[in-house]
């Protein structure tokens, strides 16, 4: 009788410890899915705050863009009617004359052009030659490429307080 208590202390020892096993096997699992669960929870709300974040940020940098759009429009705008200004004073402006004793050779030159001569009203002033004159009006133009940009920038600075 001893033999066959001691087989079934034996096999309930061994239920016992099967049995503890299956709890602790569960409790391990569920615990670790539990945190497993709530770690993916806590990932998927980090990476849609991440992205409305990303969302928010190229929105608002799609809105400077349509600033910076507006604005470099106006730069534009303002930088031709500068350059249409330097144009018509250009073109209203009379011919070129310089003195006689400076340059005596271009305004024997230009002398040369005219039939009639280039003194016109003031005899002390001389013509210059017509391609001068134009290469003259060229550099005029682009000296006031130069300045109209410089001036537009000068207005934008300023308009928006970043300079005096």
């Amino acid at each position: 009788m001893n033999l066959i208590r001691m087989g079934i202390y034996a096999v309930i020892a061994a239920a016992v410890v099967a049995v503890l096993a299956a709890i602790t096997h569960g409790i391990y699992t569920h615990g670790y899915n539990a945190a497993d669960a709530k770690w993916l929870k806590r990932e998927t709300e980090r990476k849609d705050i991440e992205l409305a974040s990303i969302q928010e940020e190229l929105q608002a940098q799609e809105i400077l863009k349509g600033q910076y759009e507006h604005e470099k429009q106006l730069l534009k705008k303002g930088h031709a009617d500068e350059i249409a200004k330097s144009r018509a004073l250009s073109a209203a402006a009379p011919r070129l004359r310089i003195s006689a004793e400076i340059c005596g050779e271009l305004a024997v030159e230009a002398e040369a052009d005219r039939a009639g001569g280039s003194n016109g009203g003031d005899p002390r002033t001389r013509l210059v030659p017509e391609r001068v004159d134009q290469d003259f009006r060229a550099l005029e133009l682009k000296i006031e490429h130069v300045f109209a940009g410089c001036r537009v920038a000068q207005g934008h600075l300023q308009q928006n307080g970043m300079a005096p």
